[in-house]
């Protein structure tokens, strides 16, 4: 197979030989309370992944489409309340984010909390717009789910990429495969677009799976910063980051390794 050039190409059309699923199939694997698993590499080893992912795995298509915008804004407290937790490797930690989901014009508030024996839960409600700042609405949904006071956040970063997700035979673990990505705060713009960032999603009971074995077998290695980590990381270097500095020389080493 050869490199990918062109993202829409490779996923829309019949070059990549590989099951689908519908929507409706794929809400029986949300996995809103899971065990995440994060791996980074170039864009020029996705063709190979993906030719080994395809024989255990479907993915999404909806209107001839399986590749999918979105677009984030990240909420925090002005010194950075959220990201220092997962910077400081803090058990009980939450994201809040808004997003929009750009291929099917819907929207969401979230929060996603990782506990201390590692298991990630996310709420979320449906809205009719991108949030921007906390809103009533958004206020009650953080105030239910975590104990950050509403009142101390603020839009601080966006992101953009676009998704592919892939589905075990088995229905028991979701894959969400991320490219494009590129991050905008205070007017400026910062781009990994070279890098696929992928999100292992599996139901906490479950410990083995062919995808890690398959990375494993293309030298591919689990990473734990977040995209919202590497965002902050990327947008505000006068935040402390000491101990993401090595993940974050990594993924910049992949991002430049076939330039």
């Amino acid at each position: 197979m050869n490199t990918i050039t062109n993202f829409e190409q490779f996923t829309n059309e019949q070059e990549l030989d590989i099951k689908t699923i519908t929507v409706s199939e794929l809400q029986s694997v949300l996995l809103l309370e899971r065990r995440d698993t994060k791996f980074v590499f170039h864009r020029e080893q996705l063709a190979r992944v993906m030719e080994n992912l395809s024989k255990e795995y479907s993915i999404l298509e909806d209107a001839q489409t399986r590749l999918f915008p979105y677009h984030t804004v990240y909420f925090d407290t002005v010194d950075f309340l959220l990201y220092k937790s997962h910077h400081n490797g803090k058990r009980n930690r939450y994201k809040i984010r808004s997003r929009e989901y750009l291929a099917t014009g819907t929207f969401f508030d979230e929060i996603k909390f990782k506990s201390n024996k590692g298991c990630t839960r996310k709420s979320r409600q449906k809205r009719s717009s991108l949030s921007t700042v906390i809103d009533t609405d958004f206020a009650h949904l953080i105030s239910r789910n975590s104990p950050i006071e509403p009142t101390a956040l603020q839009a601080v970063l966006q992101s953009n990429f676009k998704r592919m997700t892939l589905v075990n035979r088995e229905f028991t673990e979701r894959l969400t495969i991320d490219l494009g990505l590129y991050f905008v705060a205070h007017g400026e713009k910062c781009s990994y677009e070279d890098i696929v960032i992928v999100e292992l999603k599996q139901d906490i009971k479950k410990k083995d799976s062919c995808a890690s074995r398959i990375f494993k077998d293309n030298q591919i290695y689990s990473v734990t910063n977040s995209k919202y980590c590497l965002g902050i990381q990327s947008m505000y270097p006068s935040v402390k980051s000491n101990k993401f500095k090595p993940r974050l020389r990594y993924i910049q080493k992949i991002s430049s390794r076939l330039r």
